[in-house]
């Protein structure tokens, strides 16, 4: 995904089409979750769609590779076994 303030100063189709991709990747998300509470389903969804955009966004704003992967193995290791 572009940066997403870039997105956010784009025309408005660019800005349509990035919306339909996120819809659709939450929803490829929300098929992947157990459970019957759609509702649920898919806040934990968006929830999971957020953290890894934004660990991946952060990653790579960092100069220091290190914390570049600690960032990504949190996120990911959280998202895994969130308690």
């Amino acid at each position: 995904m572009t940066q997403e303030p870039e997105i956010a100063r784009s025309d408005k189709r660019t800005r349509a089409l990035t919306s339909e991709q996120v819809r659709d990747d939450i929803e490829l998300i929300v098929g992947l979750l157990a459970g019957k509470d759609k509702r649920a389903a898919r806040s934990r969804a968006i929830l999971t769609f957020s953290a890894l955009v934004g660990a991946m966004s952060l990653a790579r704003a960092v100069s220091d590779e290190t914390l570049s992967h600690e960032i990504l193995k949190s996120v990911g290791g959280l998202l895994k076994n969130p308690t």
